[in-house]
């Protein structure tokens, strides 16, 4: 009867994913992502607030696009991060990035 050959370090392959398990199941245990709060000074997390996302808003007179890039409302940057000459935007995004196909973009305008 011919008997079948394991490939060499085969028979190791369950022993280290014990050591690995072992070792994991330590390092799990020395530092757990829950448990109580320690008074060791550091910033507490606050409990998360239950929101109605289809609820009523609680700001009514602001646009939806408030915070947005576009749109009615404040913009993230304020007023004037974005040029309203697209040629000058497009000669600022070539500035940084000069691809020819940005630069076919100046030449077209």
């Amino acid at each position: 009867m011919a008997r079948s050959r394991k490939p060499q370090g085969a028979s190791d392959i369950p022993k280290q994913r014990n050591v690995q398990r072992q070792e994991l199941d330590d390092l799990q245990q020395a530092a757990p992502l829950s448990g109580p709060a320690s008074s060791g000074g550091g910033p507490s997390a606050a409990p998360p607030q239950n929101v109605d996302v289809f609820g009523p808003t609680a700001r009514p007179s602001e646009p939806v696009t408030a915070g947005a890039q576009l749109g009615p409302g404040v913009s993230p940057g304020g007023p004037g991060l974005v040029p309203d000459d697209p040629d000058q935007l497009i000669r600022a995004i070539y500035a940084v990035y000069p691809h020819p196909e940005i630069l076919r973009l100046l030449n077209d305008a």
